[in-house]
């Protein structure tokens, strides 16, 4: 358990890729590091070699040693100047497309779908409670979002060969803002600008 005094831990960085939340559930982008992060001394910043503040340590991977994460400032940031049109108090929360996607490594797959040099997912169903419902198609296959193409296994690039989920830029838009999106639909490619909204459950909560 944390005590009274400062407690400062260093590591560096072994991993930067979508992970769930423990204490919210949510699947976002996180910070993984070789640092012990234990209970009671999480909530503190995170610091890089030239002393900025580059997220905030929040929790450790359960039955293992000195693994744990960090929530980036982009998640941060995105956080403190998020609110929700009904009431500026509260955030809305990060947005989703509201789809379900399958990875197209398999070379026969790409070939029947038509996607001849392209790379992409396949989207294999959409909820029913999300605005894509009424844009998206099952077996549409999604090519490029937000003017980055899609790798088959669901990646964008990043710098010079980093990659991460196209969920992040998902996460980056706000709740009733679009985004752009190019599907390939039975051979034919459309552009389409889809609205992003965190998504409602069919059943609410009881907590």
């Amino acid at each position: 358990e944390g005590g009274e005094g400062v407690s400062v831990t260093q590591g560096v960085v072994s991993r930067i890729e979508i992970q769930r939340y423990a204490h919210s559930g949510a699947n976002l982008l996180a910070v993984q590091i070789d640092a012990a992060i234990n209970p009671g001394n999480s909530g503190g910043p995170a610091l890089n070699a030239e002393g900025d503040v580059i997220g905030v340590a929040f929790q450790n991977q359960l039955d293992s040693q000195n693994i744990g994460y960090v929530i980036p400032a982009p998640i941060i940031a995105h956080y403190l100047i998020d609110d929700a049109p009904s009431d500026p108090r509260r955030p809305a929360g990060f947005p989703s497309l509201g789809i379900f996607w399958q990875a197209l490594d398999n070379p026969q797959l790409r070939a029947y779908l038509g996607m001849e040099g392209r790379t992409g997912v396949r989207i294999r169903g959409v909820a029913p409670t999300a605005p894509a419902a009424a844009l998206l198609r099952t077996g549409d296959v999604l090519v490029e979002l937000d003017g980055h193409a899609i790798a088959n296994d669901g990646s964008f690039a990043i710098g010079g060969q980093e990659r991460l989920s196209f969920a992040h830029l998902i996460h980056l838009k706000f709740a009733h803002q679009t985004i752009g999106l190019r599907v390939l639909r039975a051979g034919e490619e459309l552009e389409l600008e889809v609205p992003v909204r965190p998504l409602q459950r069919l059943i609410p909560p009881t907590a």
